[in-house]
């Protein structure tokens, strides 16, 4: 059995018959999700320093909206990125 990557594991259950079929633009666009990542504290006081850092180096190349949550969607985005690549399991931190 292969492991899923997906926590609502949308596919196999449609492909097993479990959902009922609403179009898939509909499924994946129809309602919102949201997704929730729980960080340690130290971990977020690190990021807070590391943009504050980027704003006291770089000054107006840095933009205003650049904070925490938009560092997190970037490595996120990353780290979704080498997945579609092929990137092998050993190679990804350990989460």
């Amino acid at each position: 059995m292969r492991k899923s990557f997906s926590h609502l594991n949308i596919l196999q259950k449609r492909l097993s018959g479990i959902e009922e079929a609403k179009g898939f633009f509909k499924s994946l666009f129809g309602s919102y999700k949201y997704l929730e990542i729980n960080l340690p504290y130290y971990d977020y006081i690190r990021a807070t320093i590391f943009v504050q850092d980027l704003r006291d180096n770089f000054g107006e190349e840095v933009p205003y909206q650049f904070n925490e949550a938009v560092l997190l969607w970037i490595l996120y985005d990353d780290f979704l990125n080498q997945i579609k690549k092929g990137a092998k399991m050993n190679k990804l931190p350990n989460i």
